[in-house]
């Protein structure tokens, strides 16, 4: 199942954490009324409710779960971003902390190893990881992104005069849960799927294939109403989730196999963990859902879907830090570099997920947080094994798309009658995006219209390609990849090995 569901790609951008109140009253409303009426994703978090929930200490990094895609010494939490649902790229993103005033924009800077500027009145720090930092208040940061300066001014003059919310109707009705949650996030997905495209996709969808007599047009008609996506998590040991896809029309035509869909979405889209497997389905006249316990291994992959760069942890102590030893500055600062990227390796390999595309979107993502962890002091040697590491990560999230590790040829090859911009394999801050535009395709070539089949839906329309083929021969080229990965992950288990020996060896302390 490929192109169908290509603009819930907002589904790889952010999620969030809070137990909130009304957004026009409650705790959140300050930051709410910050973001600009295009907002089509948001997240707001209590960090504080999620230290409760995971038992880590206050004022401490969430190392426990090595959620380091939020700030340290965050109390209140506000993500708001724009999403191109048609093209699926990131188009900019603004992340705002509260805090209880222990990091300021001058210890960010020290961190960034760039100057304090000012840019509409407000003290902002660049930074190379593709944002801004801004000081919104006296308790109050903020992180834009892209590194777009004017954009940035015309955000910081929009969130200084305007004091209502301009959010969607949905985003405020799901950014208000009526149970308690340690984690939300909402997607408005409000007509943004086409219905050609979701024609396409039913056609390649291997849970219609298997309903007899299956109606594809009342399945298609109703997809296209698509709403919106919510994903909240409940406190509890173990967490609970919960993810909900909301519709403006009645759910009959898909109610009988809801969650097979929606897993089938869920993994081709590269969003799909195990845990989902076990969840119940909730069915009702205009949602479904699938509800069951979360793991901490599943929570921080959903970590790394925030993609606006953090403050480094010192920042938060700044004070105490530059009073230790230059020797005692890098042997720390190593140390929890090393650890958060053995943690995403031991992630990785932990994940027994029999679906390889949904594997290859977390290797994708996965390699970003690495390239996104703050690098204040930390061992060069350590900086370039992670580098190569990362490298390693997405040869194999491509090798796992069906992406030849030498040669990526046969996603060049898909063939209709419209042309796909090739993606892009190199890691860019368009972390949104996934490997081969609708559901693994990459650029079409016209030139080579051969091995053409003819599918057709129930509602007469007619789509001539090749995308079966493909996807056999992508599915083929997984299989011959696993010889490759092994060794790839040798290599990987071999480079840990030696720069931990390294490192021990080099700051006299265990890493």
């Amino acid at each position: 199942m490929k192109p169908l569901w290509s603009s819930m790609a907002a589904l790889v951008v952010v999620f969030s954490l809070a137990p909130l109140g009304g957004a026009a009253d409650g705790p959140y409303q300050d930051l709410l009324r910050r973001l600009p009426d295009s907002t089509n994703i948001v997240v707001v978090a209590d960090v504080t409710a999620l230290r409760q929930a995971l038992g880590v200490p206050p004022g401490t990094a969430l190392m426990a779960s090595d959620i380091s895609s939020l700030p340290v010494a965050c109390g209140k939490f506000v993500l708001g971003a724009h999403l191109d649902l048609s093209d699926r790229k990131h188009v900019w993103s603004v992340a705002m902390a509260q805090h209880a005033g222990k990091m300021s924009i001058q210890d960010i800077a020290k961190t960034e190893n760039e100057k304090v500027d000012e840019v509409a009145g407000y003290n902002v720090v660049p930074s190379i990881r593709n944002g801004y930092f801004i000081e919104l208040g006296p308790e109050l940061l903020a992180a834009g992104s892209p590194a777009n300066r004017q954009m940035l001014k015309r955000w910081l003059t929009y969130q200084k005069n305007n004091q209502l919310a301009a959010l969607s109707p949905y985003l405020l009705q799901a950014a208000n849960p009526a149970d308690a949650a340690v984690m939300v996030m909402a997607v408005d997905l409000a007509d943004s799927l086409d219905p050609a495209a979701v024609h396409r996709g039913l056609n390649g969808s291997k849970v219609m294939a298997s309903r007899k007599n299956a109606d594809y047009e009342k399945v298609a008609k109703t997809l296209v109403q698509m709403k919106g996506l919510t994903f909240t998590i409940q406190p509890g040991k173990p967490l609970a989730g919960n993810l909900t896809v909301d519709f403006n029309t009645d759910t009959s035509a898909v109610i009988d196999f809801a969650k097979p869909l929606l897993l089938e979405i869920l993994q081709n889209v590269g969003v799909y963990v195990q845990d989902f497997d076990s969840w119940r389905p909730r069915l009702q006249d205009r949602s479904i859902g699938i509800s069951g316990p979360l793991s901490v291994n599943a929570l921080r992959k959903f970590g790394t879907l925030i993609q606006t760069p953090v403050p480094a942890p010192e920042a938060a102590s700044m004070a105490s830090y530059q009073s230790m030893d230059p020797g005692e500055r890098a042997a720390a600062a190593s140390k929890r570099y090393f650890k958060s990227v053995t943690q995403i390796l031991s992630d990785l390999k932990a994940d027994k997920s029999k679906t390889a595309k949904s594997l290859a979107s977390w290797y994708n993502r996965y390699a970003d947080q690495i390239d996104k962890l703050p690098i204040l002091d930390v061992d060069p040697a350590l900086i370039q094994f992670a580098s190569s590491t990362s490298e390693h990560l997405r040869a194999m999230g491509a090798s796992l798309s069906g992406i030849s590790l030498q040669l990526g040829y046969l996603n060049r090859q898909k063939i209709e009658g419209q042309v796909y911009n090739a993606p892009s394999y190199t890691g860019n801050y368009q972390g949104y995006n996934w490997y081969g535009g609708y559901w693994g395709g990459g650029g079409a070539n016209l030139a080579n219209n051969v091995g053409l089949y003819r599918s057709g839906t129930g509602g007469g329309v007619t789509t001539v390609n090749n995308y079966n083929q493909i996807y056999q021969a992508q599915d083929n080229l997984v299989l011959q990849g696993n010889a490759a990965r092994v060794q790839l992950w040798e290599r990987i288990d071999n480079e840990t090995a030696n720069v931990r020996r390294q490192m021990t060896q080099k700051y006299k302390t265990e890493f």
